[in-house]
């Protein structure tokens, strides 16, 4: 049975996660920058806890305002203020940092591959065109 518990609430914070990229624009984690990344973590996280801003604020001592921030992915978080927030949300750090949470996440392999390519391709057009103004030259 608690295998079964944890098991629904992995899922439950995954459909979340997953509501919030697409309000994002995003398939896939990686599809956003870090600090996206990470405010879609704290404000799943947070609102899982069931807890408002405020609240957080008052029991991580960051303040609502930062907390604003980080959610929105305005900015990275300092190490310190990670601590802060997991402890004060009763998670492991590791459960807001991106390169931790997000690198099993279904698709991850898909989307970084996807990433690649699209750097691969970029890198062949750039070598393309760099051929043809060299062919034009002589």
């Amino acid at each position: 049975m608690e295998a079964r518990m944890k098991q629904l609430k992995r899922q439950l914070l995954q459909t979340a996660m997953e509501l919030e990229m697409a309000q994002l624009g995003a398939e896939a984690p990686q599809d956003l920058p870090y600090d996206k990344q990470f405010g879609l973590l704290l404000k799943t996280v947070r609102e899982y806890r069931r807890l408002s801003q405020a609240q957080l604020g008052r029991l991580s001592g960051v303040t609502p305002e930062q907390i604003s921030r980080l959610e929105r992915g305005r900015h990275a978080p300092h190490p310190r203020t990670i601590v802060d927030l997991a402890r004060a949300m009763e998670v492991p750090p590791e459960q807001l940092m991106p390169t931790r949470v997000f690198s099993d996440w279904p698709g991850y392999a898909e989307a970084t591959i996807r990433e690649l390519r699209e750097w691969l391709e970029a890198a062949k057009q750039e070598q393309e065109q760099e051929q043809e103004k060299e062919e034009a030259k002589a």
